[in-house]
């Protein structure tokens, strides 16, 4: 306690291996921290323990106070614990101060404490058929659920994802009648290989594109060709020119880019063009550029501000220059051209059908793993945090569809990971030495 009679008080947080700091409340005997804290838990036998400091800058800091709780209580609490414990002396000095007959009130701290046990189910997931895992997540066809999969199984190691993308492909695939309807609605297997993309592409996709968005950005040019949005001044014919220049240097740099993709990408791409070819085999080249291009690059040229590849938001020349080129790029994917709806960009056509060859060759080479020169990049981690709150919403979705089918896989009490902590507040100190 300082001579004015306060505090600025901190908590160190240990648990086995992982430390953490909170942030120091100035001049106070009543602080509130309302920091949260996750913990990957090896054993039940483990101990979560909390120091209090008083933070002094002119010496060292002085010791407030000692708490500290075993797992495997707040398992037999049921995995939930919200409330206020003694602090006591330091582990060391403890043995010292029970042999006093006055204990020392150095005052409480505010806990709640949440056990996630997710063994169990990550063991379904893993280790049980993917058709089960897929009727389960048919019952919520949701984006976040494509992409909370998409994170528990990557963090798993970039076979499982793989497994489970191929899984939905081949189910999609299946099914379908039309080829030229093939992965063109918003089924499962689509959010997944879209959540997939965005996962695998997360340094990838800035790294070919930022230059390229940053000199439209810069220097937008004089690209627009609908002669109803064609500004005062401008000529269509030069404006035409420049927007097949852009799309030519847009188009080289990502085929050139498929040497040094990362591998979760390549795997993809070639699960997905040999299931394709199994039933479409002319729609493998469509298959691969709507993975690729659809999903991958065309978004991220059309909103380069949501993909990390520039902090600003585009001018509307620029917007509009990025659009344009992301519609060139995306119909010369499909392996259609422009027709009298968009009758303006017609002219385009020829730049198609001169490519068509060279960009149905690369993304075969790609996918059938053939470009296996340079530095593949790699692919973004899933951070613990999120890596849990998926997992959580994974559970919530198995137990409302199928909890005769997944509660047996849910009650493993052998592993629990993780454990939340929040640290609330802390008050009621009388002293502290």
């Amino acid at each position: 306690m300082d001579i004015t009679g306060t505090s600025d008080p901190y908590c160190k947080v240990f648990f086995e291996e992982q430390n953490y700091r909170t942030k120091t409340i100035d001049r106070t005997l009543d602080p509130i921290w309302n920091e949260e804290f996750i913990f990957n838990v090896r054993s039940t036998s483990s101990k979560l323990q909390i120091e209090v400091w008083d933070y002094d800058m002119a010496s060292a800091d002085d010791f407030m106070g000692y708490f500290e709780i075993n797992v495997m209580e707040v398992v037999k609490q049921g995995g939930l614990v919200e409330t206020w414990y003694d602090l006591e002396a330091h582990p060391s000095k403890q043995e010292k101060e029970a042999k006093k007959k006055k204990k020392k009130n150095r005052g409480k701290i505010h806990l709640s404490m949440r056990l996630f046990q997710y063994h169990g189910m990550t063991k379904y997931l893993f280790e049980n058929n993917l058709a089960s895992t897929m009727a389960i997540v048919h019952h919520a066809p949701k984006d976040q659920t494509a992409e909370a999969l998409a994170h528990v199984f990557y963090a798993a190691g970039t076979k499982p994802l793989v497994d489970l993308v191929s899984f939905a492909v081949l189910e999609e695939v299946n099914k379908t009648v039309q080829p030229e309807t093939l992965l063109r609605g918003d089924s499962m297997a689509t959010k997944l290989m879209k959540a997939s993309s965005k996962l695998a592409g997360k340094f990838f996709v800035p790294s070919v594109l930022t230059l390229l968005v940053k000199n439209v950005m810069e220097n937008p040019g004089h690209v627009e060709v609908d002669p109803s949005k064609l500004p005062p001044g401008d000529n269509i014919t030069a404006n035409q020119e420049a927007l097949r220049a852009s799309c030519q240097r847009f188009l080289e740099a990502l085929l050139a880019s498929f040497n040094t993709a990362p591998i979760l990408i390549q795997q993809i791409a070639g699960w997905l063009g040999g299931i394709v070819q199994t039933k479409f085999p002319d729609q493998v080249v469509q298959a691969l550029g709507g993975y690729l291009f659809l999903r991958l690059f065309c978004p991220a040229i059309s909103t380069p501000e949501i993909y990390g590849i520039c902090k600003d938001v585009p001018s509307p020349e620029a917007r509009r220059h990025l659009l344009l080129v992301a519609k060139v790029l995306q119909t010369l994917a499909n392996g259609v051209v422009f027709g009298q709806k968009e009758s303006y960009m017609v002219y385009l056509n020829s730049f198609i059908e001169t490519h068509r060859q060279i960009f149905a060759n690369q993304v075969w080479a790609f996918a059938s793993g053939q470009l296996t020169t340079g530095q593949h990049l790699t692919t973004a981690p899933v951070s613990f945090v999120t890596l849990i709150q998926d997992l959580d919403y994974v559970i919530k979705i198995m137990n409302d569809s199928f909890p005769q089918v997944v509660q047996p896989w849910l009650i493993d009490q052998t592993v629990a990971v993780p454990l939340k902590t929040v640290l609330h507040d802390f008050c009621g100190i009388i002293d502290h030495q």
